[in-house]
């Protein structure tokens, strides 16, 4: 019975090792060489391409941007990844602001539209659901654009805040970076 309490423990101890060597490795990766602005900005752009509103662009979006502006790669995944979740509940105010911006119609998005169902079962009105959807794909667009004006500046701020808080906590105390390191890359 002690034998295998103490073989418990020892695994324990190994995993919880493990995990902190992992972390403080995620974390010099993440901030290698970043100031709190590049890390502000990479993370800002990770939240744009993790926000545009066509599905499947993201993680590419992600990469051209940090190709773009030379920023930190996993700081703008990581924008990417907690954004995703935002993608779809800006989806709606987007498209509501896009038909707004350009004073169009609003496209009734009821799925049990009989209109919507027959012009989808007959090849005739393809074109017509085409271009009505289509339309509605550039008014989110717009309606991104103009919203992402808006969020972006307080997402810069809020990230390079909680990056010199965290840096100063975290790094000092761990030495995982030393303060000259930081002093430099601002």
């Amino acid at each position: 019975m002690k034998n295998k309490t103490n073989e418990e423990n020892i695994s324990l101890k190994w995993i919880t090792k493990k995990r902190k060597d992992a972390k403080n490795l995620f974390l010099k990766i993440l901030t290698y060489g970043l100031s709190p602005g590049r890390f502000a900005a990479a993370l800002t752009a990770g939240f744009w391409a993790g926000t545009f509103p066509l599905l499947g662009t993201h993680t590419v979006l992600g990469i051209i941007l940090a190709f773009i502006f030379k920023l930190n790669q996993t700081a703008v995944y990581l924008g990417v990844w907690i954004s995703l979740p935002l993608y779809i509940a800006l989806l709606l105010p987007s498209l509501r602001l896009g038909e707004f911006i350009t004073s169009s119609n609003k496209l009734n998005w009821n799925i049990f539209n009989d209109n919507l169902i027959l012009m989808t079962k007959s090849f005739d009105n393809f074109s017509l659901v085409i271009t009505s959807y289509g339309k509605s794909v550039l008014h989110i667009i717009i309606g991104w654009i103009f919203l992402m004006f808006f969020i972006s500046l307080p997402i810069f701020f809020l990230s390079r805040f909680i990056f010199i808080k965290f840096s100063n906590s975290v790094f000092y105390k761990n030495k995982i970076l030393s303060r000259s390191n930081i002093s430099k890359t601002k």
